[in-house]
This record gives C-alpha cells, sequence and structure tokens, in this order.
C-alpha cells in the first residue's frame, strides 16, 4: 500500500513539475526564467551540472540494482521520476536570471508562430510519452501492474516512426521557442540541449543497445 501511495505522489508531483516548468520557460509563473531572484551566474551552472549528472547516474541500470535490488522493476521509475521533479524545482526556486536580451519578436504574428512552436514541442513530448505507454513511463504499470517490468520490445509507433529521440527533440524544441530570449533563458537552454544530446547518444543508446542488441541497431540505422 505505501508503495503505491509513494507512486501516486510521484506521478502528481512530476505532472506539476512538467507543467509549472513549461510556464516557466515563458514567464507565465509567478516566477520564470527571467522574473527568478536568485543568487549568480555560479549557481545557475552548479543547479544544472548537478541536475545533469543526478539524472543520468540514476538511469543507469548498474546503479539502479544496486538501489533498488529485488524491487528495481517496481520502483526504479517511481524514484526516478519524483528525484527529477524536486531537482527541476530546486532549479526554478534558484535561478538566477540573466536579463540581456538576445532576440525579442515584436510582431503578434512572428509571436504567435513562436508560441506555436513551442506548443508543437511540448505535443511531440507528450505524443511519444503516449505512443510508448505513459502508465510505464511515469511508473504506475509497475507498481500497480500484475507483473511490472521492462518493455520486451521496441516500440515504433507514433513519432518513433520517423525520429529516433522524440522526447528529447520535443524538449529541445520547446526550450528554445520563446519570443524573447534572454542570455538567462539561452543559457538553461544551451545545457539542456547539451545534455539531451550528450546523455542520449553516449548512455542511453548504449543501454539500449545493451537491451534489444541487433533490433535497435537496425533501428538506428533506419
Amino acid at each position: 500500500m505505501l508503495i503505491r501511495i509513494f507512486a501516486v505522489f510521484s506521478f502528481l508531483a512530476t505532472q506539476a513539475a512538467l507543467l509549472y516548468y513549461a510556464g516557466f520557460l515563458q514567464n507565465w509563473t509567478p516566477v520564470g526564467v527571467d522574473t527568478a531572484t536568485g543568487g549568480s551566474l555560479v549557481q545557475d551552472l552548479l543547479l544544472l551540472l548537478c541536475f545533469g549528472l543526478v539524472h543520468s547516474a540514476l538511469a543507469r541500470p548498474a546503479l539502479k540494482r544496486m538501489l533498488y535490488g529485488a524491487l528495481n522493476e517496481r520502483l526504479n521509475r517511481t524514484v526516478y521520476n519524483l528525484v527529477a521533479s524536486a531537482q527541476l524545482g530546486l532549479l526554478m526556486a534558484c535561478w538566477s536570471p540573466w536579463t540581456l536580451s538576445l532576440w525579442h519578436v515584436d510582431s503578434a504574428v512572428g509571436a504567435g508562430l513562436v508560441y506555436a512552436a513551442f506548443g508543437a514541442g511540448l505535443g511531440l513530448l507528450f505524443w511519444a510519452i503516449f505512443a510508448i505507454d505513459p502508465w510505464h513511463f511515469f511508473g504506475l504499470r509497475q507498481v500497480f501492474g500484475q507483473a511490472p517490468g521492462p518493455s520486451a520490445a521496441l516500440s515504433f509507433r507514433g513519432p518513433y516512426r520517423v525520429l529516433r529521440h522524440p522526447i528529447q527533440t520535443g524538449v529541445i524544441l520547446a526550450m528554445w521557442a520563446t519570443p524573447h530570449m534572454t542570455a538567462g533563458h539561452a543559457l538553461l537552454a544551451a545545457f539542456m540541449t547539451f545534455y539531451s544530446l550528450l546523455a542520449t547518444l553516449m548512455l542511453e543508446e548504449r543501454d539500449l543497445r545493451a537491451q534489444f542488441g541487433a533490433d535497435y541497431e537496425r533501428y538506428q540505422q533506419r
């Protein structure tokens, strides 16, 4: 029962963090990327570095087995999402704005197109999640299902038919799609873009090749 309560709490916290982060990027929230009151550029860099290191470490199979043992497949996704949500919350709460303007779209039509690209990025992100299995992605199926475990086959549904990593693609698009780009926002977007590419191409794909073997290699080539 406690594990199920924990899983539901993690699911709700993850949704809240993702929704607030989307608003944070466009300064639609009480604390935004350009309106936060943090400390310094060094503090921002430390927050980003901490996010990247912890996020990548918790995704590694060896560390998951060490942390969760026999409960690996039931708990790892729930804990992973909750830690990521807490890290996002800390980053947003402690972010230091750097408001030097890099570009500003003044026209209503131009701004509308940029917001459309932002919406497309978020739409691609959630489309990709729902194309694989949202309940598994958010850790609920592993806890509430009868036989929790990793996916036995690759998913070729939805955007995965044409994009190898649609989740990361959607995140990167949403990070950069803003009508007013400041230096602080660009720092955040650049780090997340670099981290997404590095972690995906060097770590995640290695794990996928180890799990799916030749099937994933053929998918990469296609």
